[in-house]
């Protein structure tokens, strides 16, 4: 590149450089941000869904239209029967959990599990002991109630195996290397091995 060419061309950036300042100067100072304009909101028209009435024909309730059955769902259950003093006859120890004074019964009632520890009451009864075969609940007039633990039935047919497992393998087993070749490395680290 020549030289007059050259200096040509640093006056002329000179003279942009000095332009766009001025500018940026001037313009800063005279500029001021616009009015705020408010949006122009449409009316919106407010329609109320239409409520089912329990005294209407409403084939939607009757025959509901994602259901497989398209039949309404069945009335719920009855209430437990209670036997005269007040302890539910579907009462059923399903389990206990715990140690010592912690012990805890679990009694499936009314369709719903009941914990209970010691001293705690299930409707009029009180839960008055915890052991390996059941609990025993307590009325208000001394009644006594037992509950037993009902164990699944075991099958009499089952036994031990009679042969003792097979040993276990080692999970990585050396594969046989072809000639001149180093074994893997191990899992974790490089082993550089020198050449002899």
């Amino acid at each position: 590149m020549s030289a007059p060419l050259f200096r040509m061309l640093v006056l002329f950036n000179g003279v942009l450089l000095a332009l766009v300042l001025l500018l940026w100067v001037l313009g800063a100072a005279g500029w001021s941000p616009p009015a705020p304009v408010a949006p122009a909101i449409p009316e919106t028209i407010y329609t109320p869904r239409p409520v089912f009435e329990a005294g209407q024909d409403n084939a939607m309730l009757e025959r509901p239209l994602f259901w497989a059955s398209r039949r309404p769902v069945a009335p719920d259950a009855p209430p437990p029967v209670m036997v005269k003093d007040g302890f539910a006859e579907d009462a059923q120890l399903i389990g206990m959990a715990g140690t010592g004074e912690n012990l805890v019964a679990l009694i499936r009632t009314e369709g719903t599990v009941v914990r209970l520890m010691r001293g705690e009451k299930l409707g009029s009864w009180r839960l008055d002991a915890l052991d390996a075969e059941g609990v025993v609940f307590l009325g208000g007039k001394g009644d006594v109630r037992r509950l037993r633990m009902e164990h699944a039935p075991q099958d009499k047919g089952a036994t031990a195996p009679s042969a003792p497992p097979a040993p276990r393998q080692p999970a990585l087993e050396r594969k046989a290397q072809p000639n001149n070749m180093p074994p893997p490395a191990p899992p974790g680290g490089l082993v550089i091995q020198s050449a002899n």
